[in-house]
């Protein structure tokens, strides 16, 4: 479950002040190592970086020409992308 910014800052002020993390737990409902992760590590949500799902279509067909007998994570490695993206392509 995701939990808002504003949620998250308002718990660990709340811990911050003096009450203890299981204490925090039972009152907001959420549980004790997810309060201890946003101690730890913030309470930034991070980005996963994607390679791009698509492929232009040119450079897959002139990739197809240069390297006739490629395997698709090769051609997917030369294009930058998944390879299951070179498979619906």
């Amino acid at each position: 479950m995701a939990y808002s910014q504003d949620l998250r800052k308002q718990i660990l002020k709340s811990v911050a002040s003096g009450m203890t993390i299981r204490q925090a737990s039972a009152f907001y409902g959420i549980s004790t190592h997810t309060i201890n992760q946003w101690k730890r590590n913030g309470i930034e949500r991070k980005k996963r970086q994607f390679k791009p799902l698509k492929v232009n279509h040119e450079a897959l067909l002139k990739d197809v020409e240069n390297y006739p007998d490629a395997f698709q994570y090769e051609r997917a490695k030369r294009l930058g992308v998944t390879a299951s993206a070179i498979c619906y392509a």
